[in-house]
Protein backbone atom coordinates (compact mmCIF):
# COMPACT_ATOMS: atom_id res chain seq x y z
CA UNK A 1 0.00 0.00 0.00
CA UNK A 2 2.65 2.40 0.80
CA UNK A 3 4.31 1.93 -2.66
CA UNK A 4 1.06 2.92 -4.41
CA UNK A 5 0.84 5.93 -2.81
CA UNK A 6 4.65 6.94 -3.05
CA UNK A 7 3.77 6.20 -6.62
CA UNK A 8 0.89 8.67 -6.34
CA UNK A 9 2.69 10.98 -4.31
CA UNK A 10 5.37 10.67 -7.10
CA UNK A 11 2.69 11.96 -9.94
CA UNK A 12 1.02 14.18 -8.13
CA UNK A 13 3.95 16.06 -7.43
CA UNK A 14 4.95 15.85 -11.54
CA UNK A 15 1.27 17.06 -12.10
CA UNK A 16 1.96 19.72 -10.07
CA UNK A 17 4.87 21.03 -11.96
CA UNK A 18 3.51 20.61 -15.19
CA UNK A 19 0.66 22.75 -14.55
CA UNK A 20 3.30 25.50 -13.25
CA UNK A 21 5.24 25.29 -16.62
CA UNK A 22 1.41 25.31 -18.40
CA UNK A 23 0.09 28.17 -16.34
CA UNK A 24 3.32 30.25 -17.52
CA UNK A 25 3.30 29.41 -21.14
CA UNK A 26 -0.01 29.88 -21.54
CA UNK A 27 0.39 33.05 -20.04
CA UNK A 28 3.30 33.70 -22.44
CA UNK A 29 1.85 32.81 -25.55
CA UNK A 30 -1.39 35.31 -24.74
CA UNK A 31 0.96 38.00 -24.56
CA UNK A 32 2.28 37.18 -27.79
CA UNK A 33 -1.23 36.70 -29.29
CA UNK A 34 -2.25 40.32 -27.71
CA UNK A 35 1.05 41.91 -29.18
CA UNK A 36 0.26 40.36 -32.62
CA UNK A 37 -3.03 41.33 -32.65
CA UNK A 38 -2.05 45.16 -31.51
CA UNK A 39 0.75 45.07 -34.28
CA UNK A 40 -1.49 43.96 -37.28
CA UNK A 41 -4.57 45.40 -35.98
CA UNK A 42 -4.80 47.10 -39.52
CA UNK A 43 -4.01 43.59 -41.29
CA UNK A 44 -6.66 41.72 -39.64
CA UNK A 45 -9.12 44.30 -39.80
CA UNK A 46 -9.04 44.42 -43.71
CA UNK A 47 -8.59 40.37 -43.49
CA UNK A 48 -12.42 40.79 -41.17
CA UNK A 49 -13.01 43.13 -44.39
CA UNK A 50 -12.52 40.97 -47.12
CA UNK A 51 -14.07 37.67 -45.09
CA UNK A 52 -17.45 39.46 -44.50
CA UNK A 53 -17.30 40.39 -48.69
CA UNK A 54 -16.19 37.25 -49.28
CA UNK A 55 -19.54 35.90 -47.77
CA UNK A 56 -21.42 38.49 -49.04
CA UNK A 57 -20.45 38.27 -52.96
CA UNK A 58 -20.52 34.38 -52.23
CA UNK A 59 -23.77 34.18 -51.12
CA UNK A 60 -25.11 36.37 -53.74
CA UNK A 61 -23.32 34.43 -56.50
CA UNK A 62 -25.12 30.79 -54.96
CA UNK A 63 -28.60 32.80 -55.06
CA UNK A 64 -28.20 34.01 -58.47
CA UNK A 65 -27.14 30.05 -59.42
CA UNK A 66 -30.03 28.81 -58.14
CA UNK A 67 -32.35 31.44 -59.52
CA UNK A 68 -30.30 30.45 -62.98
CA UNK A 69 -31.21 26.30 -62.53
CA UNK A 70 -35.23 27.31 -61.90
CA UNK A 71 -35.12 29.34 -65.03
CA UNK A 72 -33.31 27.25 -67.57
CA UNK A 73 -32.88 23.57 -64.98
CA UNK A 74 -29.39 23.50 -66.21
CA UNK A 75 -27.26 22.32 -63.15
CA UNK A 76 -23.71 23.38 -64.72
CA UNK A 77 -22.35 27.11 -65.65
CA UNK A 78 -19.42 29.15 -66.12
CA UNK A 79 -17.43 25.69 -67.92
CA UNK A 80 -18.33 23.21 -64.42
CA UNK A 81 -17.43 26.26 -61.94
CA UNK A 82 -20.95 26.48 -60.69
CA UNK A 83 -23.48 24.00 -60.32
CA UNK A 84 -26.40 22.93 -58.69
CA UNK A 85 -26.59 19.84 -56.52
CA UNK A 86 -30.07 18.39 -55.52
CA UNK A 87 -30.16 17.22 -51.58
CA UNK A 88 -33.09 16.05 -50.11
CA UNK A 89 -34.30 17.32 -47.13
CA UNK A 90 -36.67 15.81 -44.95
CA UNK A 91 -38.61 17.09 -42.27
CA UNK A 92 -40.83 15.06 -39.66
CA UNK A 93 -42.42 15.02 -36.10
CA UNK A 94 -39.89 13.07 -33.28
CA UNK A 95 -42.48 12.16 -31.48
CA UNK A 96 -45.06 10.94 -34.48
CA UNK A 97 -41.61 9.31 -35.90
CA UNK A 98 -40.56 7.53 -32.43
CA UNK A 99 -44.57 6.64 -32.02
CA UNK A 100 -44.33 5.01 -35.67
CA UNK A 101 -40.70 2.81 -35.07
CA UNK A 102 -42.40 1.37 -31.47
CA UNK A 103 -45.70 0.42 -33.42
CA UNK A 104 -44.15 -1.02 -36.43
CA UNK A 105 -41.01 -2.91 -34.42
CA UNK A 106 -38.50 -0.75 -35.96
CA UNK A 107 -35.85 -1.56 -33.63
CA UNK A 108 -32.98 0.48 -35.07
CA UNK A 109 -34.99 3.58 -34.99
CA UNK A 110 -36.44 3.29 -31.26
CA UNK A 111 -33.78 6.33 -30.45
CA UNK A 112 -34.74 8.06 -33.32
CA UNK A 113 -31.41 8.03 -34.87
CA UNK A 114 -32.38 10.38 -37.78
CA UNK A 115 -30.13 8.84 -40.20
CA UNK A 116 -31.63 5.14 -39.87
CA UNK A 117 -35.52 6.76 -40.02
CA UNK A 118 -35.08 8.71 -43.00
CA UNK A 119 -33.59 6.07 -45.23
CA UNK A 120 -36.42 4.12 -43.97
CA UNK A 121 -38.42 7.26 -44.45
CA UNK A 122 -38.38 7.64 -47.39
CA UNK A 123 -38.99 4.38 -48.95
CA UNK A 124 -42.10 4.31 -46.71
CA UNK A 125 -43.80 7.34 -47.61
CA UNK A 126 -44.91 7.92 -43.89
CA UNK A 127 -48.06 10.63 -43.39
CA UNK A 128 -46.08 12.07 -41.26
CA UNK A 129 -42.91 13.10 -43.10
CA UNK A 130 -42.38 15.52 -46.02
CA UNK A 131 -39.58 15.38 -48.18
CA UNK A 132 -38.53 17.88 -50.58
CA UNK A 133 -35.73 18.42 -52.70
CA UNK A 134 -33.54 21.95 -53.03
CA UNK A 135 -31.24 22.71 -55.24
CA UNK A 136 -27.80 23.66 -53.36
CA UNK A 137 -25.10 25.70 -55.34
CA UNK A 138 -21.68 24.76 -55.77
CA UNK A 139 -18.98 26.73 -56.76
CA UNK A 140 -15.83 25.00 -57.43
CA UNK A 141 -12.38 26.16 -55.14
CA UNK A 142 -10.54 26.55 -58.28
CA UNK A 143 -11.34 29.31 -60.08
Amino acid sequence: MSDAKAELGAYLTKLAEIRVVHTAKSILVKKLYEKFNAENKQALDELSEARQELDLIEAELRDRVVKAHKATGAKKFCDGKLGIRIVKMMTFDESEALAWAIESGADNCLSLQKTNFKKVAEGLALPFVSISEIAQATIAKDL
